[in-house]
């Protein structure tokens, strides 16, 4: 049987439009090196950012997206997603 390894990320919602992705994880720290983060300075705080192709070329699978949160706007709104990867690791 297949095991796989899941690492999940977020567009932030107001950065959607950007191709960042944030890494969400209690120690994101732990993974600058593995998928080469580069650290954002949010409006409201930072975060750990890679983009959807660096991911893929890694080798990571995207195994799904959904819908996580919203930001709303008077002038503007958007739908914040968190995407999803799974990579197959050897036993």
């Amino acid at each position: 049987m297949k095991k796989y390894r899941y690492v999940e990320f977020t567009d932030e919602a107001v950065y959607s439009k950007s191709g960042l992705l944030f890494i969400v994880a209690e120690n994101p720290e732990t993974y600058i090196e593995e998928f080469g983060l580069i650290e954002k300075s949010l409006k409201v705080k930072s975060g750990y950012c890679t983009t959807l192709e660096k991911i893929g070329a890694l080798g990571w699978e995207l195994a799904f997206v959904t819908p996580c949160g919203s930001f709303i706007n008077p002038n503007f709104s958007t739908i914040q997603n968190a995407y999803v990867f799974k990579k197959e690791i050897e036993e």
